[in-house]
């Protein structure tokens, strides 16, 4: 996830899975560059039916203790070693899918084989079916230092934490089979960043070394380059699936991937900030045209709002976005330039989709979204990931936080046969560099423009909650929209916040558009 810019600069923190085991596959250390001698981690067996035995569990005790301290740092060499167990999940049409899930790390080497950093993932790829053709996607959340975790145990991989998100009440969060995983549609690796998860540099380098926007995502890409070569996946159609400030990461990374040769055949953007250029809330922004939709779907979830009962959100939005851009941006614009005032008609729409009294909008006519929540529901917290979150001010509002801490704690050495003596880091990051293409705040679109200048056939799906109040929706598309007609670009938007997919009733919607994406052909740009 992706805070507030003030809180970013001093914590740089996100505030934002049983059965039979078994494996086929070695967990033998190989050395970067080094051929492998047996079967390479992640590597499914070639035939698998439900009917029959899974194998042993092959189970991984790791001796190294890892920090997430900017000077901290590993010895060279770095064994690269692994967790391997199966599992069987059955999916949502009824059908039973064996997995194998891998768990360990791969060393990440520059372009002269020297070794950067040893990077913590999980693998879970699809028993019985060819490598070659089967798809990978990489996963990873934002942050920018934010571990992977919530992807990981919160979105499509085959086990899943039930949040019951909006619904705040509840004390359990149990850790279940998710029968509508993206593993029917596609291997899947979680990647932790540079000082989270158990990720660590390799000396001479620090963790710092790798706290930049090119520094970061050059190092995500000679991880998944190290790992398409030790799993043999050249050949198979590649996908990056990255959230929050992953926005930026992921086509920073798309361009330095298809600029390397590796060509990718589809990007999937999560609630995504893609320029920090023109976000009102970073302290470098200029107008919240972005966050005004936002606003209304929220005020809209709490009652205050005109939507009329007959009229669906989506709709009611959609009328929203173009008041957004046809008169409220203009007039903010003005008023930012030379202190124009509203008209009178103008305050009164305001009034109308966010429930808020005139006075409120006189005051506060370019609203950003900390003013927004600490209106819109007062006495209450109102949470920046979901604005349908509130607690009593002063409480915590992302109430399930806790439960990605603690259930990760226990899946990594009970589901997945990873034990390591070190707690599994959740944040880190002391400074960071947000310098990217000249500019002091990094904006991604030119980098996405790029790969898919030098991919035409590159697919792009961005999914958004229409309830986030952090990286709002609205802001995006308009970003995108500096790039005009994009053939293979989709949009699309469900009842949610920042981590849409914890809304359950979003999930479905989600995963038919993730399955469509998936087995849909790129369209050349001409």
């Amino acid at each position: 996830m992706r805070l507030p810019f003030a809180l970013v600069l001093t914590a740089m923190l996100m505030v934002a899975c049983g059965g039979d085991v078994g494996s086929s596959a070695s967990t033998a250390s190989t050395q970067p560059g080094a051929p492998a001698t047996t079967a390479p981690p992640g590597t499914p067996p070639t035939s698998s039916t439900p009917e029959q035995s899974l194998a042993a569990d092959k189970p991984y005790s790791d001796p190294l203790s890892y920090s997430s301290a900017a000077n901290a740092s590993l010895t060279a060499p770095v064994a690269e070693q692994a967790a391997v167990v199966h599992r069987r999940l059955k999916l949502n049409d009824g059908s039973t899918l064996t997995y194998t899930a891998t768990t360990g790390h791969l060393t990440a080497s520059d372009a002269k084989g020297k070794a950067e950093a040893s990077v913590f993932y999980v693998a879970y790829t699809a028993d019985g079916k060819p490598p070659g053709s089967r798809p990978v996607t990489f996963l990873f959340n934002g942050g920018p230092v934010s571990a992977t975790v919530w992807l990981h145990l919160g979105s499509w991989g085959p086990k899943r934490i039930v949040t019951h998100v909006p619904d705040a009440s509840t004390k359990s969060f149990p850790l279940v089979d998710s029968p509508d995983t993206l593993l029917s549609d596609s291997d899947l690796v979680f990647i932790d960043a540079i000082g989270v998860g158990y990720s660590e540099a390799i000396a001479p380098n620090t963790n710092q070394t790798f706290w930049g926007v090119d520094e970061d995502a050059g190092l995500f890409r000679d991880f998944i380059t190290r790992y398409i070569a030790v799993n043999q996946r050249q050949t198979s159609p590649k996908y990056l699936y990255g959230e929050s400030y992953a926005g930026i990461r992921t086509p920073v990374l798309a361009n330095m991937l298809e600029t390397a040769g590796v060509d990718l055949a589809g990007v999937v953007l999560n609630s995504p900030i893609m320029n920090y250029n023109t976000a009102c809330d970073t302290g470098y922004g200029t107008d919240c045209t972005g966050f005004l939709p936002s606003f209304g779907a929220v005020s809209t979830y709490y009652g205050v709002s005109n939507k009329p009962a007959a009229t669906t959100l989506p709709t009611y939005i959609q009328q929203l976005q173009g008041f957004a851009s046809g008169s409220y941006q203009p007039a903010v614009k003005s008023f930012l330039a030379s202190k124009t005032p509203p008209t009178g008609s103008l305050v009164a729409q305001l009034t109308g989709y966010t429930g808020f009294a005139s006075q409120v909008w006189l005051d506060n006519f370019n609203m950003d979204p900390g003013t927004y929540r600490s209106k819109i529901k007062p006495g209450y917290a109102v949470d920046v990931n979901d604005g349908r979150l509130n607690a009593l001010a002063g409480s915590e509002t992302s109430y399930y936080d806790s439960a990605f801490s603690d259930q990760i704690k226990t899946y990594l050495p009970q589901g997945l046969g990873y034990s390591v003596k070190t707690n599994y880091s959740m944040s880190a990051g002391d400074t960071w560099d947000w310098q990217h293409d000249g500019l002091p705040q990094p904006d991604s679109v030119p980098d996405l423009a790029s790969a898919i200048a030098q991919n035409p056939l590159l697919k792009v799906l961005v999914m958004h909650g229409y309830h986030d109040l952090n990286c709002p929706y609205f802001q995006t598309e308009m970003e995108l929209g500096r790039m005009g007609n994009v053939p293979n670009l989709r949009v699309r938007l469900f009842e949610g916040g920042h981590m849409t997919y914890l809304t359950e009733s979003s999930r479905g919607p989600m995963k038919t558009e993730l399955h469509t994406f998936y087995n849909a052909t790129g369209t050349a740009v001409r």
